[in-house]
């Protein structure tokens, strides 16, 4: 009957998607309830307001039922939705496992995450650390590869003979033995190396102004030319941005871990914990 009744107050405004609540009318009856909910027209006519849109003209009646079938399938959709926590715990515990969790990521990133772009701190954080981030003894070597062991056995003697004099370099030492080949029998590379970054480094005994024995790999020849014994030193804050970025974090969550336990008591529920597999 509230419904036939709240029909005579539409009118064909609702054809053209201009018709609004009409102000004037007692619009408190109820429509249906559910579970001691009460709907009523003002409810209806809210929809409406904001659902009717321009069509062709039909009978009005009809129109306005068909608007009320789709607020009812509406209103219990959403009435379902906001009562599930209430029906189903599961559902309920998850849905508060969620909120803490977007809680906890809210927090961490006011309380962490942001700090980790403040470059000062940062800094800071590696200057009072800076000896765990430190380089392991190195060495300034040559490497000279060939696939041809008298072409190594003579890289190894011209390497020797180097030693002797201030000017003459690799490139003076493999000139030589690749001159005859339009390709390169030869190459060299000089690096700083440290422990276990090169096999054939890794055997040998580091000493300044060392050439080693000819040693074969995969079917190649080396030969390895110490030049510099390079002792411990820090690392630049470049070179290991991302571990000190990465330790800095756990020192922020820890400082803030230690606030919060300064600051509140923690109590555990055992019992409940006990619940939780």
């Amino acid at each position: 009957m509230s419904l036939e009744v709240f029909s005579h107050l539409i009118d064909e405004s609702i054809f053209t998607g201009n018709w609004v609540v009409p102000g004037y009318h007692d619009l408190t009856r109820v429509l249906f309830s559910v579970t001691g909910e009460k709907v009523t027209q003002g409810d209806f006519a809210e929809f409406i307001s904001k659902n009717a849109y321009k069509r062709n003209p039909w009978p009005i009646d009809e129109y306005v039922y068909s608007l009320y079938q789709e607020f009812v399938k509406k209103w219990l959709i959403d009435y379902e939705d906001s009562n599930l926590e209430n029906k189903y715990p599961e559902f309920r515990f998850m849905m508060q496992e969620y909120k803490d969790g977007m809680l906890l990521f809210e927090i961490t990133e006011r309380q962490i995450w942001s700090n980790l772009n403040d470059s000062t701190g940062l800094a800071e954080f590696f200057r009072n650390n800076i000896h765990d981030y430190m380089w392991g003894e190195r060495i300034l070597a040559s490497i000279f590869t060939t696939g041809d062991e008298r072409l190594a056995e003579r890289a190894a003697r011209r390497a020797r003979r180097s030693q002797w004099f201030e000017r003459r370099d690799d490139a003076w030492i493999i000139d030589r033995l690749n001159r005859r080949s339009e390709k390169d029998l030869v190459t060299v590379e000089k690096d700083i190396l440290h422990k276990g970054e090169n096999k054939v480094t890794d055997k040998i005994k580091w000493e300044e102004e060392k050439v080693s024995e000819i040693y074969q790999t995969n079917g190649l020849y080396q030969v390895v030319m110490i030049h510099e014994i390079i002792d411990p030193e820090p690392k630049s804050l470049d070179e290991v941005h991302e571990q000190v970025l990465t330790d800095y974090q756990d020192y922020l969550e820890e400082k803030w871990i230690k606030e919060l336990r300064e600051k509140y008591n923690v109590t555990v529920n055992r019992d409940v914990l006990s619940t939780i597999n």
